[in-house]
C-alpha cells in the first residue's frame, strides 16, 4: 500500500524547503508531504525530516514508519482436501505456506491424534483405528494474520496376511497329489488282474 503523511510548518518569513534523510525510499515535496517512493518492505524505517525558512533556520523532527503486514499466509502449494492410508501406515503430510513476516506459528485442532511442527509437517501420534478422521489445521504470521485448511484422513483396513486368492492357489497342489496316489493303486493293482488272481 501506498504511504502518505502531511507536515505542516509555519514561519513569518517563508518556508524555504523541506529534505528528509531516507531519499532511497521516502520523498518529501515542498509543501511537507512525505510519499513512499519505492514499495515497502515489511519492516520499521526512521526518518528525520527537516523543514528552513528562506534565511536557512532550521528545525528538526524524527519519526518512525512501521509497515506492518495485514495479508494472510498463503498456499504455495494447494493444501491435501483428503489423504488415504491403511491402517497402522504412518501419516505424514507437508503443508507449503509463504508468507513475508516469518516466523510462523502452527496449531492442529486434534492434539490427542495429530502434532504439527514448526515446519508445516502433520504427522500422527497414535496408532488410529479404521474410519475417517477430520483435522483443522492453522497457520499463522506474527502479525496475527492466519490461514487455515481442514483435511479429512482416511484409514482403510489392514490386509490379512492370507487372502481368498492365495487360500484357493492350493487346490491346483492338492488335486495333484491325489491324482498320483490314484495312479499308484492303479500300477500295484494291475499285475493281479492280468494273472487272473
Amino acid at each position: 500500500k501506498n504511504f502518505s503523511y502531511q507536515l505542516s510548518a509555519l514561519d513569518e518569513l517563508g518556508i524555504g524547503g523541506w529534505g528528509l534523510n531516507d531519499t532511497a525510499h521516502f520523498t518529501i515535496d515542498e509543501t511537507g508531504l512525505i510519499q513512499n517512493k519505492v514499495d515497502l518492505a515489511v519492516g520499521s524505517y526512521g526518518l528525520q525530516v527537516w523543514v528552513s525558512d528562506i534565511y536557512g533556520n532550521t528545525n528538526y523532527t524524527t519519526f518512525l514508519v512501521l509497515v506492518e503486514d495485514t495479508t494472510t499466509p498463503i498456499w504455495t502449494e494447494a493444501p491435501p482436501r483428503k489423504v488415504i492410508v491403511g491402517e497402522g501406515d504412518p501419516i505424514v503430510i507437508v503443508l507449503h505456506p509463504s508468507d513475508p513476516s516469518l516466523p510462523l506459528t502452527w496449531r492442529v485442532n486434534d492434539t490427542e491424534r495429530f502434532a504439527i511442527n514448526g515446519t508445516g509437517c502433520i504427522m500422527n501420534q497414535v496408532q488410529l483405528e479404521t474410519g475417517t478422521y477430520w483435522i483443522c489445521v492453522n497457520v499463522t504470521d506474527i502479525y496475527g494474520n492466519s490461514n487455515h485448511v481442514e483435511i479429512a484422513i482416511v484409514i482403510l483396513p489392514s490386509q490379512g496376511n492370507t487372502t481368498p486368492a492365495q487360500s484357493m492357489s492350493m487346490f491346483p497342489l492338492i488335486g495333484g497329489i491325489l491324482g498320483i496316489l490314484i495312479v499308484v493303486v492303479i500300477v500295484i493293482k494291475l499285475p493281479d488282474l492280468l494273472s487272473g488272481g
